[in-house]
Protein backbone atom coordinates (compact mmCIF):
# COMPACT_ATOMS: atom_id res chain seq x y z
CA UNK A 1 0.00 0.00 0.00
CA UNK A 2 1.12 3.52 -0.71
CA UNK A 3 -0.21 7.10 -0.76
CA UNK A 4 -0.25 9.43 -3.75
CA UNK A 5 -1.99 12.59 -4.86
CA UNK A 6 -5.21 12.47 -6.90
CA UNK A 7 -5.06 12.34 -10.69
CA UNK A 8 -8.47 13.88 -11.53
CA UNK A 9 -8.98 12.55 -15.05
CA UNK A 10 -7.80 9.09 -14.08
CA UNK A 11 -9.21 8.78 -10.54
CA UNK A 12 -12.41 10.77 -10.17
CA UNK A 13 -14.89 8.22 -11.49
CA UNK A 14 -13.66 5.65 -8.98
CA UNK A 15 -13.32 8.16 -6.12
CA UNK A 16 -16.88 9.37 -6.65
CA UNK A 17 -18.23 5.81 -6.74
CA UNK A 18 -16.43 4.87 -3.51
CA UNK A 19 -17.96 7.79 -1.64
CA UNK A 20 -21.42 7.39 -3.18
CA UNK A 21 -21.46 3.75 -2.06
CA UNK A 22 -20.32 4.68 1.45
CA UNK A 23 -22.37 7.81 2.09
CA UNK A 24 -25.44 7.24 -0.15
CA UNK A 25 -25.37 10.71 -1.73
CA UNK A 26 -25.66 11.95 -5.28
CA UNK A 27 -22.41 11.74 -7.33
CA UNK A 28 -22.49 15.48 -8.04
CA UNK A 29 -22.07 16.20 -4.32
CA UNK A 30 -18.90 14.13 -4.15
CA UNK A 31 -17.53 15.58 -7.40
CA UNK A 32 -18.10 19.10 -6.05
CA UNK A 33 -16.12 18.23 -2.90
CA UNK A 34 -13.29 16.79 -4.99
CA UNK A 35 -13.21 19.83 -7.29
CA UNK A 36 -13.15 22.26 -4.34
CA UNK A 37 -10.49 20.40 -2.38
CA UNK A 38 -7.07 21.72 -1.52
CA UNK A 39 -5.85 18.16 -1.76
CA UNK A 40 -6.94 14.58 -2.22
CA UNK A 41 -4.60 11.89 -0.95
CA UNK A 42 -5.29 8.51 -2.52
CA UNK A 43 -4.42 5.17 -0.91
CA UNK A 44 -3.50 2.48 -3.44
CA UNK A 45 -2.82 -1.21 -2.98
CA UNK A 46 0.25 -2.97 -4.34
CA UNK A 47 -1.55 -3.60 -7.65
CA UNK A 48 -2.15 0.17 -8.03
CA UNK A 49 -5.90 -0.17 -7.31
CA UNK A 50 -7.52 2.64 -5.32
CA UNK A 51 -8.28 1.41 -1.81
CA UNK A 52 -9.54 4.72 -0.38
CA UNK A 53 -8.86 8.41 -0.03
CA UNK A 54 -8.90 11.55 2.07
CA UNK A 55 -10.34 14.75 0.56
CA UNK A 56 -9.55 17.96 2.44
CA UNK A 57 -9.38 21.74 2.41
CA UNK A 58 -6.71 23.87 4.08
CA UNK A 59 -7.47 27.39 5.31
CA UNK A 60 -4.51 29.09 6.92
CA UNK A 61 -3.15 26.42 9.26
CA UNK A 62 -6.38 24.43 9.64
CA UNK A 63 -7.08 21.34 7.57
CA UNK A 64 -10.74 20.31 7.34
CA UNK A 65 -11.41 16.75 6.18
CA UNK A 66 -14.43 16.56 3.87
CA UNK A 67 -14.29 12.87 2.93
CA UNK A 68 -12.50 9.83 4.27
CA UNK A 69 -13.50 6.56 2.68
CA UNK A 70 -12.09 3.08 2.25
CA UNK A 71 -13.25 0.40 -0.17
CA UNK A 72 -15.23 -2.21 1.78
CA UNK A 73 -12.84 -5.01 0.79
CA UNK A 74 -10.13 -3.30 2.87
CA UNK A 75 -12.21 -2.47 5.96
CA UNK A 76 -11.12 -4.06 9.23
CA UNK A 77 -7.59 -4.87 8.10
CA UNK A 78 -5.80 -2.06 9.96
CA UNK A 79 -5.11 -0.15 6.77
CA UNK A 80 -6.45 3.22 7.92
CA UNK A 81 -4.52 3.05 11.16
CA UNK A 82 -1.28 2.19 9.42
CA UNK A 83 -1.51 5.05 6.91
CA UNK A 84 -3.06 7.75 9.05
CA UNK A 85 0.32 8.47 10.61
CA UNK A 86 1.92 8.94 7.20
CA UNK A 87 -0.89 11.27 6.13
CA UNK A 88 -0.59 13.30 9.35
CA UNK A 89 3.15 13.75 8.78
CA UNK A 90 2.54 14.86 5.20
CA UNK A 91 0.06 17.56 6.20
CA UNK A 92 2.26 18.77 9.05
CA UNK A 93 4.88 19.34 6.38
CA UNK A 94 2.39 21.66 4.63
CA UNK A 95 2.21 23.89 7.71
CA UNK A 96 -1.01 22.46 9.13
CA UNK A 97 -1.39 23.01 12.87
CA UNK A 98 -4.97 21.74 13.35
CA UNK A 99 -7.00 19.00 11.64
CA UNK A 100 -10.78 18.96 11.95
CA UNK A 101 -13.50 16.73 10.59
CA UNK A 102 -17.02 15.54 11.22
CA UNK A 103 -17.79 11.94 12.14
CA UNK A 104 -21.20 10.39 12.60
CA UNK A 105 -21.89 9.82 16.27
CA UNK A 106 -22.70 6.14 15.78
CA UNK A 107 -19.54 5.36 13.77
CA UNK A 108 -17.75 3.71 16.69
CA UNK A 109 -14.96 2.24 14.54
CA UNK A 110 -13.98 5.62 13.06
CA UNK A 111 -14.14 7.28 16.47
CA UNK A 112 -11.85 4.64 17.96
CA UNK A 113 -9.30 5.05 15.15
CA UNK A 114 -9.25 8.85 15.40
CA UNK A 115 -9.08 8.85 19.21
CA UNK A 116 -6.15 6.43 19.01
CA UNK A 117 -4.35 8.99 16.81
CA UNK A 118 -4.92 11.82 19.30
CA UNK A 119 -8.12 13.40 17.96
CA UNK A 120 -10.50 14.79 20.56
CA UNK A 121 -14.16 15.72 20.41
CA UNK A 122 -14.32 19.48 19.93
CA UNK A 123 -18.11 19.85 19.58
CA UNK A 124 -21.16 17.59 19.73
CA UNK A 125 -23.95 18.10 17.23
CA UNK A 126 -27.20 16.19 16.96
CA UNK A 127 -25.91 13.31 14.79
CA UNK A 128 -22.25 14.20 14.31
CA UNK A 129 -19.13 15.02 16.28
CA UNK A 130 -16.50 17.58 15.34
CA UNK A 131 -13.12 15.96 15.93
CA UNK A 132 -9.89 17.89 16.20
CA UNK A 133 -6.18 17.19 16.43
CA UNK A 134 -3.61 19.86 17.20
CA UNK A 135 0.09 19.52 16.42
Amino acid sequence: MYLRERKPKQDDKHLVQLAVTEFKVHPSIIQKKLDGATGVTVLCDDADRIAGYVCYRINRHILFVDIVTLDSIYVGKGIVSSFLGIFLNQVKGKGVKVIRGLVERNNKHALAVFKHWGFTIKHVYLFTLLLEKRF
